[in-house]
């Protein structure tokens, strides 16, 4: 899918979604565990997922999430690291999803699958794992680094499984997991001093333009729907907000 159509359909969604989600609302508890990175959790109570309109087995959603992110990897770049290179920081982040449901006695499963886009807050290189990064990369005994980097709107692609299950008329279990893959631009700059392995002093200016922030993990999040409705049906179908 092309970056710009991508970037259009997110944009798009999220507006009709606002506007069709007045039947029901919820509390959803929504974490992300980073690829090469540290666990990530949301900033209770900014966490709304579930706003959109379904038709029949087929629906649309979206929402919005503030993740205190415990760090990530970088991508792109040739220092390699287990480690995160990057700060905890803030991350908003707006899925945009297409659910396919498939009821059942014991509830109605879904098929999830869809794109988001995210921005960052108080983004910065975890120096202390840079170094340890660049050592490794460059075999210095030594490095001492000072970093600074952009921060860019990032977007990517996302796919998982839903479950819901009735407790009562007015009330949804609902429980997913999902698969999600982006990036954001992090070109990153600065100077390192340090010591080969000869002992000798060594100063470098270190420059990656095309570094990006590896938004890769997998998404986990378990919540309740409390429908202000009949399940919130109407003539344009399923209307639900969960948050």
């Amino acid at each position: 899918m092309p970056d710009k159509f991508l970037k259009i359909l997110l944009i798009s969604c999220l507006l009709f979604s606002v506007q069709t989600a007045k039947a029901q609302f919820g509390l959803s508890a929504t974490y992300f565990f980073s690829k090469q990175g540290d666990f990530s959790n949301p900033i209770t109570p900014f966490s709304f997922r579930g706003w959109g309109q379904q038709w029949g087995l087929v629906g649309i959603e979206t929402g919005v999430t503030l993740f205190r992110m415990g760090g990530m990897n970088i991508k792109n770049s040739a220092l390699e690291s287990s480690n995160s290179l990057v700060n905890p920081f803030f991350s908003l982040m707006v899925p945009v999803e297409l659910t396919f449901s498939i009821p059942t006695p014991l509830g109605v499963f879904q098929l999830r699958g869809g794109g988001f886009g995210y921005g960052n807050l108080d983004l910065s290189t975890h120096e202390g794992n840079f170094d340890r990064a660049f050592k490794s990369t460059y075999d210095w005994k030594l490095a001492n680094a000072a970093i600074e980097n952009d921060n860019g709107l990032g977007y990517g692609y996302r796919a998982g499984l839903g479950y819901m299950v009735d407790i009562n008329s007015q009330l949804s279990l609902t429980m997913e997991a999902s698969y999600l893959s982006g990036q954001s631009q992090y070109a990153w700059r600065g100077t390192v001093v340090g010591m080969d392995q000869s002992d000798q002093l060594q100063e470098l200016a270190f420059s990656e333009p095309d570094a990006q922030l590896d938004f890769t993990g997998y998404e986990i999040s378990v919540g309740v729907i409390i429908n202000t409705g009949k399940k919130g049906r109407s003539k344009g179908g399923k209307k639900r907000r969960r948050r």
